[in-house]
């Protein structure tokens, strides 16, 4: 296999895209040296041969080279008022060397590495393009699950590395107080484009005498079509362009971030540039950004109705504030959570992009050990299946931990009868599901944990699958992957909850949705979060899984969800009676949950604005457990306290009691209906095997 990159410029060709030192090429000339290993050679495509291809040769595109008649003309009188010996410049020889050669290639991969607002044209035309190129690849999410995604390298450009920023630049004093760094530029497309944003929140803060603008051509027009004058407050708080960057930065409080377009996914350099020089960043693009970034590190400018608001903000905000933004921001870089974007990072992802496909750990002597903890009682029944489903992984290299929770059926001897020396079993006095999962970590050896109910079932590519992520993944925590769910009376029908799988870091995610998000089965992550962080609330027997995901979450741990069902679990059959109590229990707890976040987040976390949502829907799910219960007191007394529970309450003051069960009962069971969808047939990758 060789592999030909069409790269971004004319002075990138004949291989200087692998060979120059400019900060531009460092990437790729790493991505070489890797493929070198694997004694694949990398070249540019214009020293294509077609005469001597190989069958398996892969081309690499740096940008699509298609550009809009308009831009095709522009480019054409720029170079040719330039350069009058041109013909047009690169714009035309790439889109040349392009169609010359791509029918040469089995594999084209095209890697979209700019912005929605700086190369428009290539988003316009995704459909066409996916049927120039076998892969596609954007910086930026919001156009259908068919594109890959790639996240934008924030240390790209920088010569030193970011340890040696922070300890330069990090505890300078702050003497300044805000700041923006920006060119000047003119948004190719309007949608979705801040740059108009920008010179709104300049013309604001130019009021102020302690606030700076730097970048390059600010002394012309700006480019925003909206803004047809010069400008006069720019000329206010310009103050040139800016030879060190960090350098600048690190003298201010806080700094104005603004991306030039706002995309799910897409963070530039910008916000990273502050947190490693101490800044707090006024952050607006990327709507998901709390994805990336950590809420504590920043300020979210998307909080504050106006601007006056946000400036009121910045200046009541004290030294221990900034203090505890800028602790914040050194966990989130000593940690490596800013791996995603950084240049090592990307020549990984390039790999995996190149060559699809799992590493054999399965296989590997080396691969680290894993603790899968199955707490059980008195689940004789679907315990055999369970600790088959373990011992049938395609992953070998495990220990299965069976906590017995007091059981008095046959759980024992069951576990007896499996000769697997991987397995390991420990008893305890009957204590409840969360003490039962404790009993189990305490006992665990592994590098990594997999929680496995004692009714459900994992398929055989699950741990494999996981620890393959989190070994490539190390600034990952915890992994969860998708469920699929069945009946014993119906085995061979599988139902899929439809409800939005977030990553990233999640606390006021967790926070917002105030109840269950990952099951347990599903989850696998570190071994260390638990010694860290504690285990589940020993004694609690609804809700113990929420809680300790909610307590990572808020810990900083980050979150990522496999989109793949590697996880079955049962159905049973529950009555009427025991879903409701487990209903108010559930409710009951998460008051108790409110207080302890109450308690634990800090005063400027960002996240307790969630807090009066989340005790609202706690108030909400209590009332309806107790009316469905037939307690009409209690349950009147907790819809006073739901936000919207006056809306209700003189209704159901006048109803009968059974009624109001009745009509709450239906609605839940409408909302099951809605949130399971039958999935068509058996799945391919579930042997039936599994089942039994």
């Amino acid at each position: 296999m060789n592999v030909y990159i069409l790269p971004f410029s004319e002075s990138n060709l004949g291989d200087n895209l692998l060979l120059g030192d400019e900060p531009s090429s460092l990437v790729w000339k790493a991505i070489s040296n890797e493929l070198a290993k694997k004694k694949i050679e990398v070249h540019t495509l214009d020293l294509f041969a077609p005469s001597a291809k190989k069958s398996d040769d892969v081309l690499i595109v740096l940008n699509h080279p298609e550009e809009s008649v308009f831009w095709r003309a522009y480019y054409l009188l720029k170079y040719w008022l330039k350069h009058r010996d041109s013909r047009g410049g690169f714009v035309w020889k790439k889109r040349r060397l392009f169609y010359d050669f791509y029918r040469h290639f089995g594999r084209r991969i095209l890697l979209q590495l700019e912005s929605p607002t700086s190369g428009p044209t290539a988003y316009r035309i995704l459909p066409k393009l996916a049927g120039l190129y076998t892969d596609i690849y954007l910086i930026a999410k919001s156009f259908g699950k068919r594109f890959g995604f790639m996240h934008c390298i924030y240390d790209i450009y920088n010569h030193d590395e970011v340890e040696k920023i922070i300890k330069k630049y990090f505890d300078r004093p702050k003497d300044k107080f805000l700041v923006m760094i920006n060119a000047n530029s003119a948004p190719h497309s309007l949608r979705n484009e801040l740059y108009g944003e920008r010179i709104k929140a300049v013309k604001f803060f130019s009021r102020y005498p302690d606030f700076d603008l730097y970048g390059p051509r600010w002394d012309l027009r700006p480019k925003h079509p909206f803004w047809l004058f010069r400008g006069g407050f720019i000329k206010k708080v310009w103050r040139g362009a800016v030879n060190d960057k960090w350098e600048t930065l690190s003298r201010y409080k806080f700094a104005l971030v603004f991306e030039n377009c706002a995309y799910a996914g897409y963070v530039s350099e910008k916000i990273f540039d502050c947190l490693a020089t101490g800044v707090v960043p006024v952050y607006l693009g990327a709507p998901d950004i709390e994805t990336y970034v950590p809420g504590d590190c920043f300020i979210d400018a998307r909080r504050f109705s106006s601007y006056e608001e946000l400036n009121d903000f910045l200046r009541a905000l004290t030294e221990k504030d900034l203090l505890a933004f800028r602790a914040a921001a050194s966990d989130f870089f000593q940690k490596g959570k800013d791996r995603p974007f950084t240049k090592n990072f990307f020549v990984e992802r390039f790999l995996e992009v190149l060559s699809p496909g799992l590493d054999q750990l399965g296989e590997n002597s080396d691969a680290p050990l894993v603790s899968v903890v199955i707490p059980t009682y008195n689940d004789s029944r679907y315990l055999r299946g369970a600790i088959a489903s373990v011992l049938g992984q395609t992953y070998k290299n495990l220990e299965l931990i069976i906590a017995d929770d007091g059981s008095t059926d046959n759980t024992k001897a069951i576990v007896h009868s499996f000769s697997d020396e991987r397995i390991r079993y420990f008893y305890q006095e009957n204590r409840g599901s969360a003490s039962a999962r404790n009993f189990g970590l305490e006992h665990c050896r592994g590098k990594y944990v997999a929680l496995l109910d004692a009714d459900d079932l994992f398929l055989p590519e699950k741990i494999k699958k996981h620890v393959s992520y989190l070994e490539r993944r190390p600034e990952c925590d915890f992994t969860y992957d998708e469920i699929l769910f069945f009946r014993d009376e119906q085995p061979k029908k599988f139902w899929k909850v439809l409800i939005k799988h977030l990553s990233g870091f999640l606390k006021e995610d967790f926070i917002r949705m105030g109840g269950h998000c990952i099951g347990p089965s599903a989850a696998f992550f570190k071994r260390e979060l638990f010694e860290k962080y504690g285990g589940f609330p020993d004694g609690w027997r609804r809700n113990e899984d929420y809680y300790f995901w909610l307590k990572l979450a808020v810990n900083g741990v980050y979150f990522q969800h496999l989109e793949e069902p590697l996880t079955l679990s049962r159905l049973r059959p529950q009555s009427l009676s025991s879903s409701e109590v487990h209903m108010k229990e559930a409710a009951e707890l998460n008051l108790r949950i409110f207080d302890w976040l109450d308690n634990t987040l800090a005063q400027n976390d960002p996240a307790r604005r969630y807090l009066s949502d989340f005790l609202s829907v706690s108030r909400r799910r209590l009332a309806f457990g107790y009316l469905i219960l037939k307690d009409k007191k209690n349950g009147l007394r907790e819809l006073k306290k739901w936000r919207y529970g006056w809306l209700l309450a003189p209704f159901f003051l006048i109803l009968p009691v059974s009624l109001i069960a009745l009509l709450l009962t239906g609605l839940r069971g409408c909302r099951e209906k809605f949130l399971y969808r039958e999935m068509a047939g058996m799945l391919p990758n579930i042997p039936p095997s599994v089942l039994h």
